[in-house]
């Protein structure tokens, strides 16, 4: 876990992380579902050129509604 002071920040290693990490998912499960890869952050994730593959985020704000 990263910890940051502001929007979380999506760099390409991590970004290829990720995308290692839902195809393991598929392969093991052998699932047909479509994923969604959601974050739970502080403050969000910053848009950039690898956070694309975030469908859906959650701020800690919107826990406490």
């Amino acid at each position: 876990m990263k910890y940051s002071k502001g929007k979380y920040e999506i760099d390409q290693a991590y970004e290829d992380t990720l995308n290692d990490r839902l195809t393991t998912f598929v392969q093991e499960t052998g699932t047909k579902k479509t994923l969604l890869l959601t974050f739970v952050t502080t403050e969000g994730v910053k848009q950039n050129a690898h956070s694309g593959g975030v469908q859906c985020e959650v701020v800690l704000d919107e826990l406490f509604e």
